[in-house]
């Protein structure tokens, strides 16, 4: 939601800017008409086309009106445009009952539960405890978010805004996958991802537990006994952040 609005704010601040050009618009015209930027005298040159303001602007405002966010991937957006822009607004209308600050003045009884009922289909959370958890959430008029609500906010707040970090898994998967090591497996590709996106710093990895799991679990050539070692759990702890804890 925060970032549709910046979105949309941006929008409108790129068409006012056709009615009134800002301050540095102003100040190029300027240097334009006196040649003279400042203390840098400027000279007239034929091979460079001015650029249209107003069409320029309204290209930019076009190009991000058409990059608004919606429910369906860009190949599909072209085909049913008006069903996808409709579920996107429904998307925000159910979205926006979490947040307090877009309540009305006076809520009616049972205000945003069919929202709520909504959310809950689309990410398969159990309605009647999320239903009951957000009654006393409007009861209290937002000042405290009850555990059993958790789950639903955290679900509204981990939808991507946008494709960078798509693209930036895309970027990653190439470095990874090179020529000299073509012969990866989808797995350890995955694996692989995994710890680069989202793994520690080298300076807080701990590699003395690996090294030990992998001597105990791991004979010499000339060693004949095979036998499991159970992990030892003692090894595993380690301060640091939980999502670390899994590498």
């Amino acid at each position: 939601m925060q970032a549709d609005k910046y979105m949309r704010r941006t929008i409108r601040v790129l068409q006012s800017m056709k009615e009134k050009s800002g301050t540095h618009s102003l100040e190029a015209k300027s240097a334009a008409i006196q040649l003279k930027f400042k203390t840098i005298k400027l000279a007239a040159n034929k091979k460079l086309i001015t650029i249209h303001e107003k069409q320029f602007l309204t290209s930019l405002i076009n190009n991000m009106s058409s990059r608004l966010f919606c429910t369906r991937s860009s190949n599909e957006k072209q085909k049913a445009d008006p069903t996808s822009r409709n579920a996107y607004a429904d998307l925000l209308k159910q979205f926006s009952v979490l947040d307090k600050e877009t309540w009305p003045v006076e809520l009616n009884p049972g205000y945003g539960e069919d929202e709520v009922k909504d959310m809950c289909k689309r990410f398969e959370l159990p309605q009647a405890q999320i239903i009951n958890a957000f009654r006393d959430f409007v009861d209290n008029i937002g000042r405290r978010e009850p555990a059993d609500l958790k789950p639903l906010v955290n679900c509204t707040q981990v939808i991507p805004c946008s494709t960078a970090e798509c693209e930036r898994g895309f970027s990653h998967m190439n470095i990874i996958v090179s020529d000299t090591r073509s012969n990866l497996t989808i797995p350890h590709v995955s694996s692989l991802m995994f710890i680069k996106l989202h793994g520690p710093p080298i300076s807080m990895w701990r590699p003395m537990f690996y090294a030990q799991t992998w001597f105990r679990n791991h004979r010499s050539t000339t060693d004949t006994k095979t036998r499991i070692v159970p992990l030892n759990s003692a090894l595993a702890e380690a301060d640091s952040n939980p999502l670390w804890k899994l590498f």
